[in-house]
């Protein structure tokens, strides 16, 4: 299989706003998918 990219999202909450931050995980495995998951 080849590696396949996920994109992983944090709710972070700022003072004055809510801000989400994303960012973008390659995996080369489904375990590590759904590690990132859970």
């Amino acid at each position: 299989m080849g590696a396949f990219v996920i994109v992983v999202c944090l709710n972070t909450e700022v003072p004055m706003r809510k801000s989400t931050c994303c960012k973008k995980i390659v995996c080369n495995d489904k375990s590590a998918k759904l590690s990132f998951i859970t």
